[in-house]
């Protein structure tokens, strides 16, 4: 970052993305960590508020979206489930602050 801090941490080999990827946002605080194979996101890949708290949590297989998907709100209370495979959404539940359900798709 222009400030100085680190921006992000990549391991590269023959120019591919390989093994842990990890972004910060200015001030210095984690903003995501994921795993790369042959240049593509495989398996949990997690982002964060700027307050540190999750706010994402992706599975990833061969680049595509797979599995399900968490997002939370900055306060840590869930806001979302989306499933996907093959990077293509199957269904999603959307929650308020309280955990009420508030949109379901199937």
């Amino acid at each position: 970052h222009r400030n100085g801090n680190i921006k992000s941490k990549i391991h590269f080999i023959n120019d591919s993305m390989e093994g842990k990827v990890i972004y910060y946002y200015d001030d210095g605080k984690l903003l995501s960590e994921a795993q790369c194979v042959n240049n593509k996101l495989e398996g949990e890949v997690k982002r964060y508020h700027p307050n540190g708290i999750l706010g994402q949590k992706l599975n990833f297989s061969n680049g595509q979206l797979n599995g399900k998907a968490m997002y939370y709100f900055e306060s840590g209370n869930l806001n979302g489930i989306i499933n996907y495979k093959d990077g293509h959404r199957l269904d999603f539940i959307k929650y308020d602050e309280k955990g009420n359900i508030v949109k379901e798709q199937n």
